[in-house]
């Protein structure tokens, strides 16, 4: 992130109600300079959750694919994460829209098949959060599954 380059955060949709660093908004908060974004999400029954995104003053060339098709085609069959070298402090996780964790990788990254315990998970809407150096630097957002 550069001086004065603007980030669009995005949290996930379907919730009733989200805040950014303590104010009132939407699914989206933009910032404008690196700093620690405190998010509280709550859904329709009162349920919240918070999470601290840190934006980083840069961010290595990782490139992390928001959508893949492992339906056996051979095309785009893993959801293949590049730039992230060989940091083995990499944490990667991936959850339904109901929080229950489906996939984790520790260390060297191996592209994700897509299955949980063994099996094809539905198409749909996924979340990934994703952690380097040491927790020092952090990305998150969805992933869609598409047969």
């Amino acid at each position: 992130m550069y001086k004065h380059e603007m980030v669009t955060l995005t949290a996930p949709p379907g919730f009733s109600n989200y805040s950014w660093n303590g104010l009132q908004g939407s699914q989206t908060y933009q910032v404008s300079f690196p700093q620690t974004v405190n998010l509280i999400i709550t859904d329709a029954n009162g349920c919240q959750t918070s999470q601290q995104i840190k934006v980083a003053d840069q961010c290595p060339d990782i490139h992390i694919p928001n959508i893949f098709t492992p339906n056996g085609d051979r095309i785009n069959d893993t959801w293949v994460i590049s730039g992230m070298g060989d940091d083995p402090t990499t944490i990667i996780k991936v959850y339904t829209r109901y929080g229950t964790q489906i996939y984790q990788s520790k260390g060297q990254y191996t592209p994700w098949n897509g299955q949980y315990q063994g099996k094809p998970l539905p198409q749909g809407v996924y979340y990934y959060v994703i952690t380097v150096k040491n927790g020092k630097q952090s990305f998150s957002g969805s992933l869609t599954i598409i047969y």
